[in-house]
């Protein structure tokens, strides 16, 4: 089973104060985290179109396996940046990883 998992290099830097804290304070557990990656400037309708193309299937195939008229999927080729839940389905019933076309490392 293919899986779209999209990794990017991060830098946790939690919070290290170990000060006593008051009755009215909250505890800050959020670590700190640099994301070491930028978008790039992708049309993603246009990489599903394209790569629906490539591997052959109609736009009523992929209507059916993401459960919607075909009138969406042409909508969703007009758009330049679509949901990311609707984005990690599509990449598993392509098996291909649009985040990974989406996103580079920084330099």
């Amino acid at each position: 089973m293919f899986f779209a998992v999209f990794c990017c290099k991060a830098t946790f830097a939690p919070n290290l104060k170990n000060e006593a804290m008051n009755n009215n304070e909250a505890k800050d557990n959020n670590p700190k985290v640099k994301v070491n990656f930028k978008m790039k400037d992708v049309h993603v309708g246009e990489m599903i179109r394209s790569e629906l193309r490539k591997q052959g299937h109609t736009v009523n195939w992929l209507a059916e396996k993401v459960y919607c008229e075909k009138s969406n999927i042409y909508k969703l080729f007009h758009r330049k940046s679509i949901d990311l839940e609707q984005l990690m389905q599509i990449s598993v019933i392509l098996k291909h990883n649009f985040l990974r076309d989406c996103y580079e490392e920084k330099s």
